[in-house]
């Protein structure tokens, strides 16, 4: 069995947003203001995301890495809050 193709690793990305969206951590953000291309650009390391070094290939390194976007935003918008 193969690597998963961009197209599920980005339906992974927003499954488990959706499980994630009412906790901290910034998983809201994914739900609430990114596309699918704007995913699947930050796992291909294209577009506005071509500075992050390498593509992504599995489930696990995709959420890492969005992860690591949207935890930033979310602390952003805590010390906005507070």
């Amino acid at each position: 069995m193969g690597n998963p193709s961009i197209e599920e690793l980005v339906e992974g990305v927003k499954n488990h947003a959706y499980l994630h969206y009412n906790e901290e951590g910034g998983w809201d953000f994914v739900i609430e203001t990114m596309e699918d291309e704007d995913i699947a650009g930050l796992l291909t390391a294209t577009g506005e995301w071509e500075h992050e070094e390498t593509p992504v290939t599995t489930l696990e390194e995709a959420l890492k890495r969005v992860e690591e976007v949207v935890s930033l935003w979310d602390e952003q918008r805590y010390n906005y809050l507070v």
